[in-house]
């Protein structure tokens, strides 16, 4: 807040945008708590979704956060509950970690994005 010469408060640009930052993190926070058994860590690198069976397909997307039970992820398309996929989750040194995982739940994110919430089941060794 800046002071005005006559001593009144008057609200900033940087104030404003503070204001809206602080609602979407305590929006995310809200959204994110409703449904955690287990701590999640903030985890974000690129994930591909590998859906074997008659179609198989494979689906870009963002990891949000990990726990050793789970993990967060944002689709651009929605699935199924229950789905089982591979998912390949791409590390900094240019490695691939594989893990069998069951999609637990999917809710929309705007704009046609899916939030998603994924069991880990198993490894898949290369």
């Amino acid at each position: 807040m800046q002071t005005t010469k006559n001593g009144q408060a008057r609200e900033t640009s940087i104030d404003r945008l503070q204001n809206l930052v602080d609602r979407l993190t305590k929006e995310d926070v809200r959204a994110d708590h409703s449904r955690r058994s287990v701590h999640r860590t903030p985890f974000v690198r690129p994930v591909t979704v590998r859906i074997t069976g008659t179609n198989e397909t494979s689906i870009f997307a963002f990891s949000k956060n990990i726990s050793p039970v789970g993990i967060g992820l944002i689709l651009e398309d929605s699935l199924p509950e229950r789905t089982i996929a591979t998912l390949t989750i791409h590390t900094l040194s240019n490695r691939q970690v594989h893990i069998r995982s069951e999609l637990r739940w999917c809710q929309p994110f705007g704009n046609g994005w899916s939030i998603t919430g994924w069991k880990f089941i198993t490894e898949v060794r290369d």
